[in-house]
């Protein structure tokens, strides 16, 4: 019996929902604080308008409209900083950025990891979700490679006859990208070129296996930062 690589546990399409759900609240979070704002703005001027304008040229009228003016301005100030605090830390910058490869068939498996990943805030890109219609696919697969910081190589049964994967191998081969191979199934077998690289198995049902590939990739970038790697 083969084993079952995605868990009933973890679904891909829940997984990313909560997290662009923590990634929008702060957003969001920003946003009521500016409407609390506008808000208190337009209490403040209808309580103006209303009962001090016929007072404003006395001087406990005045008093009374200056002191709303600079609440309202104070509670526009308060209220938009914390949105601009808010909507910077709700944009959380990715500790890193890898290229998942992969046979086409098996691209439920490769947003799998890649939710697993997005955990441990690792930016992925997945060639159906980064490529849009009249693209070149050769030249969009060197661009999404050159911007990474490793590339993990999903080696599935389907890989020595996936033309795309074999493609996509020998372009990361040529940029001298750092690969991190996965093998996902018994019968898979690393490619020859890459024999001398550690690998893993994947386990999506230990933690230890998603967060050691994580490790890896966040040590890849720092490598590239540092010039190491291109």
């Amino acid at each position: 019996m083969k084993k079952r690589l995605v868990s009933k546990k973890t679904r891909p399409e829940a997984v990313q929902k909560k997290y662009r759900f923590f990634e929008l609240l702060h957003v969001y979070m920003g946003g009521i604080y500016i409407a609390l704002a506008l808000f208190g703005s337009l209490i403040g001027l209808a309580g103006i308008a209303g009962d001090w304008l016929p007072k404003v040229f006395s001087i406990s009228g005045w008093n009374q409209f200056s002191s709303a003016v600079g609440a309202a301005m104070l509670a526009s100030i308060i209220g938009g900083s914390l949105a601009i605090t808010f909507g910077i830390l709700g944009r959380k910058k990715p500790a890193a950025t890898v290229f998942i490869s992969h046979p086409s068939v098996d691209r439920k498996l490769a947003v799998h990891l890649a939710d697993l990943l997005a955990q441990h805030n690792i930016r992925c890109l997945l060639p159906h979700r980064e490529l849009l219609v009249g693209d070149d696919i050769a030249s969009k697969m060197k661009d999404l490679v050159s911007i990474s910081d490793a590339v993990v190589l999903l080696i599935t049964s389907h890989s020595p006859s996936s033309l795309a994967a074999n493609t996509e191998l020998s372009m990361v081969t040529e940029s001298k990208k750092r690969i991190l191979p996965i093998l996902t199934a018994s019968e898979s077998r690393i490619p020859e070129k890459l024999k001398n690289l550690h690998y893993v198995h994947f386990d999506d049902s230990n933690p230890e296996m998603v967060s050691n590939l994580a490790r890896a990739i966040r040590a890849s970038r720092k490598l590239r930062t540092e010039g190491e790697l291109p």
